[in-house]
């Protein structure tokens, strides 16, 4: 028996494998699905899927499922009775029905330790649809039938496609947990797809409201320290929350470079940051401490500096991040450089902010066609 990831060879066309079981007796394979799927750089073998939010409930599910084709071998063992496939088959089937799958999930949902509080809360709301919904109360209710009728609910009440893949893949995750506890014996999602929606384009300040920011002189001491923050983020492409833990004695000093490695609040994925001088200079303002304040008290703060600093558009903290990773990128910093800065899990996140650029191009192309098109019609002097 032996866990196998990828062997299609297909996450160099989607950037995801399959996990999957494989069982050798006599001569013969049986290859089963585990129902997970992660990106390459997120597989370690032994160790299973890693630096990702998922992680704790996919091993949970692959250790699981390898478990009980363990008992049916020892089990075959004990009693002298020959293995077969068929009747892995059949022990792999057995469940059980009579227990609340809302109860399973809710309980397991508050016990993990594994996730971020916000993330813990998501997976609340998850389940608080699923219990609106009202047609998933025990495990036997976890029919495909039961699953496209909580995706036509959840459309009914206008949410956004993102949240309704998001919910999807949180109540999938908890139904593999509950198939490798042998209380579910199929998976209703098998071979469904839920689109993830497109993903909003990500807003940012041009370079010129960033040197509108970072140069205005009207801003009492107050606001001063609100745009600092700001623009600290800006050149290091970190959250406000990872500011807000920001130490610096956890920077070095490498060939005349003040670098900072540490690993995101959220994903607790590691991340790589070479301190630019104008980010040195803030630190240095405040003997290397940064001011510290609620996201709800900083976001307040900015639409203030955002008024004197005569920017139209709504700032908030997460524009200082956008921000970096739109410049970084229009600078020539390579893709993957800017992803390893911003502690992404995967590539395709930083993707994102290339489309921006992309989409940047064309306006400018459009605006160059226009002009062409309609030549100014003033005779020259």
């Amino acid at each position: 028996m032996k866990v196998v990831f990828d062997r299609r060879k297909r996450s160099g066309k989607t950037g995801r494998g399959t996990v999957e079981i494989v069982v050798s007796y006599a001569g013969s394979r049986k290859w089963i699905s585990t129902g997970i799927q992660c990106a390459p750089e997120n597989w370690k073998g032994e160790k299973g899927v890693v630096n990702s939010p998922d992680a704790f409930l996919s091993n949970q599910t692959i250790f699981g499922l390898k478990k009980r084709i363990t008992d049916y071998i020892l089990r075959s063992i004990a009693d002298g009775e020959a293995f077969s496939f068929e009747g892995l088959d059949s022990h792999l089937h057995k469940a059980d029905y009579s227990g609340s799958f809302i109860t399973f999930m809710e309980e397991y949902i508050e016990e993990r330790s594994d996730i971020k509080p916000r993330t813990k809360i998501n997976h609340r709301n998850a389940l608080s649809m699923l219990e609106k919904f009202g047609k998933i109360h025990s495990f036997g209710d976890l029919t495909r039938r039961n699953i496209l009728d909580f995706d036509q609910f959840m459309h009914s009440r206008d949410l956004k496609q993102s949240t309704v893949h998001s919910y999807h893949k949180i109540v999938k995750a908890y139904i593999h947990l509950a198939i490798a506890r042998e209380m579910v014996d199929s998976d209703p999602y098998f071979d469904m797809r839920i689109e993830s929606g497109r993903s909003n384009v990500p807003k940012f300040l041009t370079e010129r409201e960033i040197g509108l920011m970072r140069d205005c002189r009207i801003l009492p001491a107050a606001l001063d320290k609100v745009r600092d923050m700001f623009m600290f983020q800006f050149y290091t492409g970190l959250s406000h929350n990872d500011m807000n833990k920001f130490d610096y004695r956890k920077v070095v000093e490498r060939d005349g470079k003040h670098v900072l490695v540490d690993r995101r609040q959220k994903t607790d994925t590691e991340f790589y940051i070479v301190l630019l001088s104008p980010a040195m200079d803030i630190l240095r303002k405040y003997d290397f401490e940064l001011p510290q304040m609620t996201n709800q008290q900083y976001n307040s703060r900015l639409k203030a500096v955002a008024d004197c600093s005569g920017i139209e558009k709504k700032v908030t903290s997460h524009m200082a991040r956008h921000s970096y990773a739109v410049h970084a990128l229009n600078s020539g910093v390579p893709i993957e450089v800017v992803s390893k800065t911003m502690g992404h899990t995967n590539i395709s996140t930083t993707q994102i902010y290339a489309k921006v650029l992309d989409k940047t191009v064309e306006n400018a192309f459009d605006m160059l066609e226009s002009k062409i098109k309609s030549p100014d019609k003033t005779p020259p002097r």
